[in-house]
């Protein structure tokens, strides 16, 4: 069009994504739209990327977005952003997943992998700045529920591998409680073969 925008399949551009923007390369067709990438001995790609990037800068996003009539409206997306400091020949990022529920004003983050490789679900953090490797926090009646199967599969295994490198019976602790604050309550731990609950 005028703007040097790509349209395939539409004759003029749509201009309300997230409210008011409109893509470069707009494809639509009123059963089947799609954009496709196929190597035959390789892999086909889709490239994010951008300049001037800093801690917390936007690298890009997929969202699926819906047309109510008179705005289109997002309802999910993954989110890419920077976390950390840029240099030369490294780049630490971190990528977000959001959902929009029936009272939402707009999509928000329901799920997070850190540049360490953290998964957060239900907060974007660690709690009291531990470095928790696996973070749940739910407003539901449970945060997390486990269901075996109809045979004898355990539902959860905790291995204790303090044992393992600081001798036989070295205890590990393998559930820790807390209070609101972080304040130890509580523990379950092991020493491989026995276990204590405090």
């Amino acid at each position: 069009d005028s703007s040097g925008r790509l349209l395939v399949g539409l004759s003029s551009a749509r201009t309300n994504y997230y409210g008011s923007l409109a893509s470069d390369l707009q494809v639509e067709n009123t059963g089947f739209a799609a954009i496709s990438c196929h190597a035959t001995n390789g892999n086909g790609a889709l490239i994010l990327g951008r300049d001037n990037a800093v801690d917390g800068s936007a690298l890009g996003n997929l969202s699926w977005q819906v047309n109510t009539g008179s705005q289109v409206e997002q309802a999910c997306a993954i989110t890419a952003n920077v976390e950390g400091a840029p240099t030369a020949s490294n780049v630490p990022g971190r990528i977000q997943f959001l959902t929009r529920n029936t009272t939402d004003a707009a999509a928000d983050i329901r799920m997070v992998l850190n540049a360490d490789g953290d998964l957060k679900v239900g907060r974007t953090s660690n709690y009291n700045g531990s470095g928790e490797r696996f973070v749940v926090q739910g407003n539901k009646t449970s945060a997390v529920f486990f269901q075996g199967s109809t045979s004898d599969f355990p539902c959860i295994i905790l291995r204790n591998s303090h044992a393992d490198t600081n001798g036989n019976n070295a205890t590990g602790r393998m559930i820790l409680f807390t209070d609101h604050g972080g304040t130890q309550v509580g523990s379950i731990t092991s020493n491989g073969s026995s276990t204590s609950y405090v």
